[in-house]
């Protein structure tokens, strides 16, 4: 059986990391992301939103590459992933955001509402 910490124990229990789930604005940008990979002509109507506007580099690198590319046709875009590639490949993303893969662009579409 667990032992009950004491009073003056328990205060050394805030000194421990947060393991809190995600913040919502990081779920806002992969949702919106998401969205934008799904439906990238979409990309021409947010005019309010720049690359700096994300909380992660990865998430505003992403989105500064997506608008660099015109935005593929949406009957071939349900078919190919040729334009997802491309921005992939875009230099930003390859130096800014390393650590952004094809899978990282699924977790994107997969976590869109």
């Amino acid at each position: 059986m667990p032992r009950t910490p004491t009073p003056d124990e328990d205060d050394d229990l805030d000194d421990l990391p947060d393991t809190h789930p995600t913040q919502p604005v990081y779920d806002a940008e992969q949702a919106l992301l998401g969205a934008l990979l799904l439906e990238p002509h979409r990309l021409l109507e947010l005019t309010a939103i720049e690359p700096d506007s994300f909380s992660q580099p990865a998430h505003g690198a992403l989105f500064a590459a997506s608008r660099t590319l015109p935005a593929p046709d949406p009957g071939q875009h349900t078919k190919s992933t040729s334009w997802l590639n491309a921005v992939l490949a875009v230099e930003a993303v390859r130096e800014d955001a390393r650590g952004l893969t094809a899978s990282y662009l699924h977790t994107l579409v997969r976590v869109c509402p």
